[in-house]
């Protein structure tokens, strides 16, 4: 039994440096996006739009894999990542 719990806490830490990535690089292209010129486009807030929803899905993977791990508090990873404000779930 304690092999599988070894084997399914690296299964979540896995499942969380993934979701992690994918959150930094959605992150990044919201950021990019929204501090280049082409966020001055005619179009530009349906852009806007779909990079926020797919940063904002990415972060709520985020949260709950951190707390299926038990880990209960975001503050840090918000700061760390670098979340918009307005990206960050409420209470």
């Amino acid at each position: 039994m304690e092999a599988l719990e070894i084997e399914l806490r690296g299964e979540k830490v896995s499942a969380l440096r993934r979701i992690a990535a994918g959150l930094q690089l959605d992150l990044a292209a919201l950021k990019e996006f929204e501090s280049g010129p082409q966020a001055q486009q005619p179009d530009a807030a349906v852009r806007r739009a779909e990079l926020r929803k797919k940063a904002a899905r990415q972060l709520w993977y985020m949260v709950v894999q951190r707390e299926a791990m038990g880990i209960r508090r975001h503050e840090d990873m918000y700061a760390i990542y670098e979340v918009p404000k307005d990206l960050v779930p409420n209470p």
